[in-house]
């Protein structure tokens, strides 16, 4: 019996020493998983912290705007392209709602629709501060089946539209410019078909004439556009050498001697100015050529069309001033555009296309020159080119 007793109590005592060890071992293993997950936790903070800085690193470097929106219209993100074309600063647009922006409620709405699970890709116009024209592509964000957020991509496309604004301008125009020759033209080969071989020999040769003259007129539009289109894309211009400024002048002038005395136009020049620029000689003869051309055009029989070199500080300055017909003041902003003319019955009558002056603008800027226009309706009109002094 009492042999049954010392094992009975050897037995409890040993269970009461192995159970006080495994629960200091259990206690152990607890402080170290406890510790374990902190340290988990704090580098998956760390991690995310650090996977996010990279991320909107490299929204950072995107051209388009990147906007993050919340379902109460709060912004929580934005890049700073975003920052540009919402003209705000970042500092504003974690407090301020999206409507409250420059797109007004435009993009507030189209965001509105992406919460309701909708994708949206639509352009919005933006007339305040500045006049823009938007492309927004929005999308929600889905968590467990719901829209957590928005994400809004906007990209600055005024420009792009502008330009294909100004195609089909350009096409619309030159469209136009060609319809009038050819109709002439078939006009005339018409009548001249109708005469036979027993037609006025008098006759004949006036419809001839005006056959050149439209062809002319047709040749010489398809072979401005052509230049225009070179000059545009930078293929017309050689390299920039030191020329005389006062002899590229005088070349220019001899050039339209001949349109100036058929018209009773007196010329007059000053160049004795001693300067040396740089410049493709013979496109810029011919930017010259261009401007003294059109002050003969619409200069009428008396009257005088100058042209002077100066020297302006370090600058050359080449003036072309006439006492013709002038321009109206709301017409000059537009004067350098393809096809523009004050006059269009008077430009064709003179032959003008409405190219000389969109020509001459893209020559004088492929030199880094300056091209200013000066007029006073029915006094005259004064053209300057400045060109900086080798």
């Amino acid at each position: 019996m009492n042999v049954v007793l010392f094992l009975a109590g050897a037995a409890v005592l040993t269970w009461g020493i192995v159970a006080q060890r495994n629960a200091g071992v259990a206690a152990r293993e607890a402080a170290a998983l406890s510790v374990a997950n902190r340290e988990l936790r704090v580098r998956a903070e760390v991690d995310l912290k650090n996977e996010r800085a990279h991320f909107e690193s490299m929204l950072e470097e995107l051209p388009a705007g990147v906007v993050i929106i919340n379902p109460a219209g709060k912004i929580t993100f934005a890049n700073t392209s975003a920052e540009r074309l919402l003209v705000t600063k970042k500092r504003d647009l974690k407090t301020t709602p999206l409507s409250r922006f420059t797109v007004d409620f435009a993009l507030a709405k189209q965001v509105a629709e992406a919460f309701r699970g909708t994708q949206v890709v639509k352009e919005i116009k933006v007339k305040k501060p500045q006049e823009m024209i938007l492309r927004a592509w929005i999308r929600p964000v889905l968590r467990d089946g719901k829209v957590y957020e928005a994400v809004a991509v906007l990209e600055d496309v005024t420009r792009l539209r502008r330009l294909e604004d100004m195609r089909r301008e350009l096409v619309s125009s030159f469209s136009h410019e060609l319809r009038t020759p050819i109709a002439s033209n078939q006009a005339t080969l018409e009548a001249l078909l109708d005469m036979g071989g027993d037609s006025d020999p008098e006759v004949r040769r006036r419809f001839l004439n005006n056959l050149r003259t439209q062809t002319e007129h047709l040749s010489n539009l398809v072979t401005e556009m052509l230049q225009l289109t070179r000059l545009e894309s930078g293929a017309s211009i050689a390299e920039l050498e030191p020329n005389d400024a006062a002899a590229m002048a005088a070349d220019a002038l001899d050039a339209v001697a001949v349109l100036a005395e058929s018209k009773g136009i007196r010329l007059e020049q000053s160049l004795a100015a001693v300067a040396t620029v740089k410049a493709d000689r013979r496109l810029f003869i011919q930017a010259l050529i261009n401007l003294l051309d059109n002050a003969i055009k619409y200069t009428d029989a008396g009257g005088l069309v100058s042209m002077t070199v100066a020297v302006k500080g370090k600058r050359a300055l080449f003036t072309i001033t006439d006492t013709g017909r002038g321009i109206p003041k709301d017409a000059l902003p537009n004067i350098f555009d393809r096809f523009y003319r004050v006059d269009k019955h008077r430009s064709r009558d003179a032959g003008g296309i409405g190219l000389g002056l969109a020509i001459t603008k893209h020559i004088v800027e492929a030199h880094n020159g300056k091209l200013t226009v000066d007029s006073v309706l029915h006094e005259g009109t004064t053209f300057a080119i400045s060109l900086r002094l080798v």
